[in-house]
This record gives C-alpha cells, structure tokens and sequence, in this order.
C-alpha cells in the first residue's frame, strides 16, 4: 500500500520534484509535503493544482526552520502521524584532495547534507511513531505505508566499497563523505526505531538527469609487495596528550630509526605525561585541530623541525566521542582531518619524492587515520548502541572515506593513505571496561603501521591489520 502521507525535502527540482509529480499521481496519498528554501521561488512546484499538495518552506541548515517546519507537518496530517520521509535535500560542492584546504565548504556539506538530515528526522520521529503505532495495524511488519524514512543515497559515491575513482572528475572527496556518513545514519536509525516499527533504508536513484549529474571512474588497485619494510624518518600524532595517541608516542621512541615524533596537544603544558618523556627527539607542540590559525602554525613548526627531508608519516589520532553533538564531532573528528591532512600535502610530497618506484609505506609518505569500529556500517548491528553514538558512528564512518578517496587521489604522489580501528581500549573514551591496554593496543598498531604497502591502500584494518568490513 502506498503511504497515507509524504514529505520530501528539497522537492523544488531534480529528483525532489519528480517524486512529488509520482506520489501525487496516486489517489491513495492524502498529503505529500513538499519542502523548498524559498517557496516563491519554486516555479515547477507552485504550478502544480492539487489539494494535496503542500510546499512548505525549510531550511536544514537551520533549527528554527526544522521546528516550525515539524509543527506545520504536525497540524496537516493530525493524530494519523507522518507514514514517510525521503530525505533528498543536497548540495554538492567541489573539493579535492589536493586543493587548498577550506574547512567551510567541508562543513558546510556536512551541514546540509549529514546534519541537516538527521536533524529534521529527529524531528519527526515522533510523528513517524504516532503512524507506525496505529491500532489497526498490529503486526511487526514494516513497509512505508506504515512508518518509513528513507534517504536518498548516491549511487557510487557514498560507497567506500566502490570508490574506485577518488575525488573523481565531480570532484568529489567531501561530498563522498557527506553520504557515507548518511549512509551508516540510515543503517542506525534501522536498529534504533526497529521496536517502533519504523523502515529506515538508503535509496541509490541511479544516475538521473539533474544538475548533480554523477559519474563513475575505473582504477585497478595494485598489490604488489613492498620490497622493504623500514621505520618512517619523520611522525606526527595528533592529540598525543593522554590515551591512544600518548600510547603511539610512547612506542615509537622505542624505534630507534626514527629522527622525529611530533606530538600534538591542545594545552602542551597539561600535558603531563607528554612532557616527562625525555627524548631529544620528541617534539611537543600546541595543536587545536579545528582552528585553522593554529594548524598553519603547526605546520610551519613542523616543516622547521624536517627540514628537506619532509614528512614521511602522519598520523591523524585526535578524536573526541559525545553522546551527541554532531557538529562538534564532525568538525574534529572528520573535517579537521581533512584540513590537516591537506595543509601537509607538500611536506608528504617531498618526503615521497626522495623514494624512486610506485612502492608505498610509511618509510615513504604515508597518512594513517585512527577511525572505530563504530564506523564500519556492515558491522552496525547495534545501532546508537549504550553509548548513543549516532553521531560518532557517522563522523568515523565519513573518515573512512575520506581515506579511500585521498588513496585514490595521491596514489600517484606515492602517498599511502590507511585508516585503522584500535579495539576497544582502556582509555577515557573507552572507559575502564574495556578489553585491551593502551600499550597492547598501540604496540600492534606500530607494528602493523611498519608493515603496510600499496596492497593496503585505501584499506580499513583492525589493529593487527585483518581487514575490517567497511
């Protein structure tokens, strides 16, 4: 059966508005609300004549505009509850790994397309729940005629899987990520509204005749080994102060071959623990990883201290997990790795250009992320879980393919580019609870940073380096 009522968002063209044209040719649909940012404007929308039809304005960029726009949803479909919604508003900006870093346009795609979506499901829920949970219908089926939000995902583009052209000619990195993250927030919300006999699932429209045309590119990844295995010159870590990433400096200063580890930490002189290591060649230097100011400053310290030789190993560590806080979360966990990851570039390329051949590894140029289990969207079977990690799952998520894209992108710079899950850790974010130290945590991740090659570009690993399911 169809749904009883309908909204979709960003419904003034495109894909939008070909939905609405198709709910309103069914008789069975008493309502389908159809959102535009400026409702004026909306000429294809406003020429349509059906009493059915409502275009409301909404704004997702704006929480304002998500509560009024919930509150006239509310009073148009009354006590029978919202049956559906497609979240399809997006924009797509380009942004490529190798362009001047602009944290702007990577949160301002997050914010419309990961943000504003969740935002204004949230929203709705419960009146997604006052349909789902009607009288008459008392099975546990599920079907959008009952409860439903399904989110238009993209083709190729929101898949880590199948990224196979990187950026690609749309230029696409941030806009990638965008809906990887939607992606693991579609398969989230299927295991939390499960009981509430809510659908939750991601649609790939195929590629339509929009202005967000999309395309799909071929690349072979290689998989030859690497020749040697050697101890990278140069390594940064970010938010070294405590956890995780204090437990990677600790075991690098164990390895001899190494001439400099850079430790990151947002206050240096708290950092406690940091500062009673006593290695001539340890570098504590302050690091807020979403100010922009403070990470140029950063780098250009960090460009003083290689010299020539450039930087052969980032290590991008700093993370933080709240309970909510999506934009926060996004910011540091995802966009500022983007951003740092991209401002040392030149530092990555001249220590990829001492090395002749196609061979990869850390020796070489090499950027590892730190991600989760929590971001692999085959393995969420939990949902936002005990932890209510919707929004950590969604920045992990987006990180990885933030590392699949840039390993496309810079494979021919011979710069690897690997993300790694660390287990569940006796940290402050891991709690005491946890199964594995710091130090057995951190000792496999080294070992395992030491040994990868071009077979592992792109990749997603546990921290003894098994392949982990994106």
């Amino acid at each position: 059966m169809p749904p009883k009522s309908v909204v979709v968002t960003g419904s003034n063209r495109g894909l939008g508005f070909g939905l609405v044209q198709q709910f309103l040719k069914d008789p069975n649909v008493e309502h389908v609300i159809a959102t535009a940012r400026d409702v004026e404007k909306a000429t294809a929308l406003n020429s349509i004549s059906d009493p059915r039809l409502h275009i409301l304005q909404l704004s997702l960029g704006c929480d304002d505009s998500i509560a009024a726009f919930t509150e006239k949803v509310s009073e148009i479909v009354g006590d029978s509850g919202l049956t559906l919604l497609i979240n399809n508003a997006a924009v797509m900006l380009p942004y490529v790994t190798k362009q001047k870093p602009d944290r702007k346009i990577v949160n301002d795609l997050f914010e419309a397309n990961t943000i504003g979506p969740m935002l204004l499901t949230q929203s709705l829920v419960p009146l997604i729940v006052k349909s789902a949970g009607r009288p008459e219908v008392s099975t546990d089926r599920l079907s959008i005629s009952r409860g439903a939000i399904i989110n238009i995902a993209s083709e190729f583009l929101g898949s880590i899987g199948d990224n196979t052209s990187g950026s690609g000619e749309y230029k696409a990195m941030a806009y990638r990520m965008t809906k990887c993250a939607v992606n693991q927030f579609t398969k989230t919300l299927s295991i939390d509204l499960k009981e509430d006999h809510i659908l939750s699932a991601g649609v790939c429209p195929g590629k339509v005749q929009t202005d967000m045309s999309k395309g799909k590119g071929e690349f072979t990844k290689r998989s030859d080994e690497s020749s040697r295995i050697m101890s990278p010159g140069s390594v940064v870590v970010t938010g070294a102060n405590r956890g995780i990433g204090l437990g990677l400096v600790q075991q690098l200063v164990k390895d001899k071959n190494i001439r400099h580890i850079i430790a990151t930490a947002r206050d240096v002189e708290k950092a406690t623990e940091l500062n009673t290591i006593k290695d001539p060649r340890l570098h504590v230097l302050p690091l807020a990883v979403t100010c922009d100011k403070s990470i140029d400053t950063f780098v250009s310290k960090v460009a003083e201290i290689v010299g020539a030789d450039g930087l052969n190993l980032l290590v991008n560590n700093a993370g933080i997990a709240v309970k909510y806080g999506s934009k926060s979360q996004l910011d540091v966990n995802t966009t500022s790795v983007v951003v740092l990851s991209q401002k040392f570039l030149p530092l990555l390329k001249k220590a990829a250009s001492k090395v002749s051949g196609d061979q990869l590894s850390v020796s070489r140029a090499a950027v590892v992320t730190i991600s989760s289990g929590l971001g692999s969207i085959t393995e969420n079977d939990t949902g936002s879980g005990l932890f209510e990690g919707l929004a950590y799952r969604m920045s992990k998520a987006a990180v990885n393919m933030f590392a699949k894209t840039f390993s496309i992108d810079m494979k021919d710079d011979h710069i690897l580019a690997v993300n790694f899950c660390p287990g569940w850790v006796q940290t402050d974010m891991g709690g005491k609870q946890a199964a594995l130290t710091v130090e057995q945590s951190t000792s496999q991740l080294v070992t395992a940073f030491n040994k990868l090659d071009n077979s592992h570009n792109g990749g997603y690993y546990h921290r003894d380096l098994t392949p982990f399911k994106f």
